[in-house]
């Protein structure tokens, strides 16, 4: 929800800020994000996208799977994503997600 995608911002485009903006491409921030998931202008494909790039990114970089995923904003728990999350979280090895409760 912080900083810029590891995925062209024009293949995440409903996480990212547009326009002309110094944010521009920068992802929405916690808030943001809340609310274009509330007014149904997240794209699932896009989550899972640059969650798995994210993931990728990890397993790249210290040649070993993530065991757990620590979803800082809680953004994984939301209703519309959770599902296919899970799932991907399941299919790359990851065996923990933390959850906010």
């Amino acid at each position: 929800t912080e900083g810029r995608p590891l995925m062209a911002p024009k293949a995440v485009a409903s996480l990212v800020q547009g326009g002309d903006s110094p944010q521009c491409g920068c992802f929405l921030g916690k808030a943001g994000f809340l609310r274009a998931l509330e007014a149904g202008l997240l794209k699932v494909e896009e989550v899972v996208l640059e969650a798995t790039a994210q993931l990728d990114w990890f397993s790249r970089r210290f040649h070993v799977p993530p065991g757990h995923v620590c979803g800082h904003q809680h953004c994984h728990v939301a209703l519309l994503l959770a599902p296919s999350l899970a799932e991907l979280f399941a299919s790359r090895g990851v065996r923990a997600v933390r959850i906010p409760e």
